[in-house]
């Protein structure tokens, strides 16, 4: 499992961060592509974060999905054609 490096930074660093990487969460950095992308989606979808919006770009690579326990965001993922997973998923 990977994160965008914003949304690592912003959600993930300050409580467990560093134990979600001991057990194996990577960190990615996005190209100036994709961060183009996430700000179009941020601005066509106010009601997302820009954590988020950072996490479906990033959803966009090959062989990448993303894992989210939010409808808006779930929904805009699968408009957008992307492998998305809810959170009860990881649990199955």
């Amino acid at each position: 499992m990977v994160v965008p490096d914003l949304l690592y930074a912003r959600e993930l660093e300050a409580d467990n961060g560093p134990l979600l990487q001991k057990l194996g969460l990577g960190i990615v950095a996005l190209t100036p592509d994709e961060v183009e992308l996430a700000q179009q989606l941020r601005r066509l979808q106010p009601g997302l974060s820009l954590p988020d919006c950072f996490a479906l770009s990033c959803a966009h690579r090959q062989d990448h999905a993303l894992l989210s326990g939010d409808k808006l965001l779930r929904k805009e993922a699968q408009t957008r054609q992307c492998v998305v997973y809810g959170l009860l998923w990881i649990l199955d």
